[in-house]
Formats: C-alpha cells, structure tokens, sequence
C-alpha cells in the first residue's frame, strides 16, 4: 500500500513538473510593423529593436511604444497594449506614424503642386503620402521634387530666371560721375567769385577800371560754372528720381 501511494506521488510530480514546462515553453510569435524603419521600438520600456521588429513572448499583456527618431520635427510616440493568450500564435502589429514634414524653400512663399491640384505654399507641413511635388514662383524656375527620404532639415533651392536685379543707382558709375562734378564745378565756382570779390575790393579802393574788368571777367567765369552746378545737380535729381 505504501508502494502505491508512493508511486502516485512521483506520477503526479511528474505530471506536475511536465505542465510546468510546457507552461514556461508556450511561446507566441509577435511581428511589430511601422511605417518608418528608423522608429524605435520599446517592449514593455525595454528597448528591442528599429522599425520593424519580430518577437517571441509567452502569455501575457505587453505594452508596445514606438517612437520616431528624436531628430524628427515634432517626433511622434505610439503606445499599444497587447495580449498573448495562446501558445503558437502569430500576431501582427502594425502602428504607422502620422508622418507630416516641414517643406521649406528659399525664397520663401512657392507655390506647392501635386500634379494640377495647388496645395499651398511654403513654408508648410507636408503629408508623406504624397511623393512627387512641384515648386512653382514667379521669375524662379519650376522645380520637381521626390520625397522618398525626406530630411526636415533641408531648405530647397529655387533658382531665379527673371530679370537681373538691378545695380542701385548709388553704386553705379554716373552717380560718382554727377558727384564728382558738383563738388568740381563748387570749388570752381566758389574761387572764380573770391576772385571777382576781391578784384572788386581793389576797384573801390583805387578807382581803376581795369580791375572791375576782372571783377566783371571772373564773376562771368563763376556764373557759369554756379549754372553748370545747377544743371549737374538737377540732372542728379532727375536720375534718382527715374531709377
């Protein structure tokens, strides 16, 4: 009888033991998908792995988090709880981000085309559902663009086909011509009617009419050049003004 009553015990240790270890062997098969591969995945705050990411878990609820790059504008983090009951499962988990980047152009304010539809202009938070783009703006050359591997970093650079820009009327040549002519025709001006002045003072004083000649001379020299002046400053004026 004591025989017996040992052996059941071994047989129910047995089967104990036996359970146990198919317990603990009950394993699932998880496959984790995003829509970007450089997103990284968390099991339960664990790190596991980038993108997309395949798993063997036994019986439980696990808590999934999938997060975009940091260098990401506005990084995105998904959060999912999941549950493996059974043993051999296959699961798949598919978590896809929202997925909008910032399109910028220099210069700003081009227009954005998807085909023949206008979708607004930049600077602009873009869906990457749409892949081929056009940049359109006045006087810049159109420019396609792919957006396969999109950097939110990168500045696109339109390329101007319009006229040239004009030189500023102070930095080109006939404005330094009309300068220097109104400080010449100044100075002239100026030491011509000294002159005449003090030819004059010498009439006064001596009464010869020789020198209100010369006062008369020079104040015709400096009269002229006082009219070049006046012609030079108004053709100045009319330039500035018609630029």
């Amino acid at each position: 009888m004591k025989s017996l009553s040992n052996f059941l015990l071994i047989v129910t240790l047995i089967l104990f033991f036996n359970n146990l270890l198919n317990g603990q062997n009950c394993k699932s098969r998880v496959f984790i998908k995003t829509d970007i591969d450089s997103s990284l995945i968390y099991l339960n705050h664990k790190f596991v792995g980038k993108g997309d990411v395949n798993l063997e878990l036994e019986k439980g609820f696990y808590n999934i988090t999938a997060r975009e790059p940091i260098n990401r504008w506005n990084a995105e983090v998904l959060n999912n709880i999941i549950s493996v009951q059974g043993c051999n499962e296959y699961k798949i988990i598919n978590l896809k981000f929202k997925n909008l980047f910032y399109l910028q152009t220099n210069p700003t304010d081009a227009f954005i085309y998807s085909g023949d539809s206008l979708i607004g202009h930049t600077p602009m938070f873009i869906s990457t559902d749409v892949k081929n783009l056009i940049l359109k703006k006045t006087n810049y050359k159109e420019l396609p663009i792919t957006l396969n591997s999109f950097d939110d970093n990168k500045i696109f650079n339109l390329n101007y086909s319009g006229e040239p820009n004009k030189v500023s009327f102070f930095k080109r040549n006939i404005f330094k011509f009309f300068i220097g002519g109104i400080v010449t025709l100044g100075a002239v001006s100026a030491y011509f009617k000294l002159k005449a002045d003090d030819y004059f003072t010498q009439y006064q004083n001596t009464g010869d009419n020789s020198y209100l000649n010369q006062t008369r001379k020079y104040d015709l020299i400096s009269g002229i050049t006082f009219g070049a002046l006046q012609i030079n400053f108004g053709m100045l004026i009319y330039y500035f003004l018609t630029d």
